[in-house]
């Protein structure tokens, strides 16, 4: 038997209009095992990088230039390794997301921007890379409801902090592909069938891949 199961799954997240962040006190971070880099546990990622984060070590408060946040994966990296026994937790606080499309398919596309260095004796092009960025195009089948009509996509996401999980279906390494993003734009089609409609989603900052255990 062949699934008919799409290989890949996304979704479109935005921070809860009712709850633009969510505290969070002594989360305790996972050790990557080298005890300098340590990551919160899946569920509690995805931290607000607008609000005040504090790092403790075994209760003590750490000087913020000892170490870097990664604030979409919930990570904490040290610039010297801590103790083997020594824990390690942070409070502030974290975005609360609620799913905001079903959609029908996407595509992702992650690009370099290449900085041309040829000169005029080359005989052929040559480049350097540059700053990378992604996009996501997907479809979804008009549908309005009393909360977020489709056609006002635009009005109703416009003040909101976007988020896309891009993940493979039944996946056996749980990678996901976890980012930050703006709505770019959105058209909308229809004929004899149903309307549907395409958006495009522009990255804001990495397209991180990430690991869950949902």
């Amino acid at each position: 038997m062949t699934s008919a199961v799409s290989p890949q799954l996304f979704a479109l997240y935005m921070s809860d209009p009712d709850a633009v962040s969510t505290a969070m006190e002594d989360i305790v971070l996972v050790d990557s095992g080298d005890h300098t880099v340590y990551q919160a546990a899946w569920g509690y990622r995805n931290w607000d990088r607008g609000e005040t984060l504090t790092v403790d070590v075994d209760t003590v408060l750490e000087s913020s230039a000892n170490y870097t946040v990664d604030y979409l994966l919930g990570k904490i990296t040290f610039t010297e390794a801590n103790g083997a026994e020594e824990e390690v937790t942070v409070a502030g606080k974290r975005f609360a997301p609620v799913q905001v499309l079903a959609c029908t398919s996407s595509k992702i596309s992650v690009n370099n921007k290449l900085i041309d260095t040829s000169d005029m004796a080359s005989t052929w092009d040559e480049f350097i890379a540059g700053r990378a960025s992604w996009s996501i195009t997907t479809d979804l089948w008009w549908i309005c409801t009393e909360d977020a009509p489709t056609q006002d996509y635009f009005a109703y996401l416009a003040d909101k902090d976007l988020f896309v999980w891009w993940y493979p279906y039944n996946s056996t390494n749980k990678r996901v592909y976890v980012g930050q993003c703006i709505l770019e734009s959105q058209d909308v089609s229809g004929g004899e069938d149903a309307m549907k409609q395409s958006i495009t989603i522009r990255g804001d900052g990495q397209l991180a891949v990430d690991t869950y255990t949902a």
